[in-house]
């Protein structure tokens, strides 16, 4: 709450950081471990306004790429376009910072088949796929609820599944 009140008064740097990890639990890495099983992933995340536009950039520890990253990326899209519409400001750009990113050999064969996806959707003219509100949907971030926005003209390829690794 405090990050978007910080964006909304802030005159001049309109900046918010917000940190997605518990420190005092990170602070022990035993009983992290024992409670989280895994350190948070993304762990940080700087949010401006620059514009009329509210830029996010997510800080990521580590990234199962298959797997996380395209969680990880939708999730700070769409809080992004949330925060964003609680402002009165324009959704802008979302950097996504990643320190280690990568593919698990279990899941090679699944990223090959996304790699041949990928080929037989560039042949392929599909609109892009669109965030929007309802008419009626709260402009408050915390009376926002799933039915109040829609993902249009998403036309996803045949799901691959990927085992996750921890």
């Amino acid at each position: 709450r405090r990050n978007i009140d910080n964006l909304r008064y802030a005159d001049k740097s309109n900046v918010g950081m917000l940190s997605e990890a518990d420190l005092d639990m990170l602070a022990d890495a035993k009983k992290a471990f024992d409670e989280m099983n895994l350190v948070p992933c993304c762990y940080s995340s700087i949010w401006n306004i620059i514009d009329g536009r509210l830029n996010c950039m997510l800080v990521q520890r580590s990234a199962d790429y298959p797997v996380g990253v395209p969680f990880d990326t939708t999730q700070y899209a769409v809080l992004t376009h949330l925060f964003a519409r609680h402002l009165g400001v324009r959704p802008g750009i979302l950097t996504h910072v990643m320190a280690d990113s990568h593919i698990y050999e279990n899941q090679i064969e699944g990223v090959k088949k996304q790699f041949d996806q990928y080929e037989e959707l560039k042949t392929i003219r599909h609109p892009i796929p669109q965030f929007i509100f309802k008419k009626d949907a709260p402009t408050n971030f915390w009376q926002i609820k799933i039915d109040d926005f829609d993902v249009i003209d998403y036309e996803p390829m045949p799901a691959i599944k990927y085992e996750v690794a921890v």
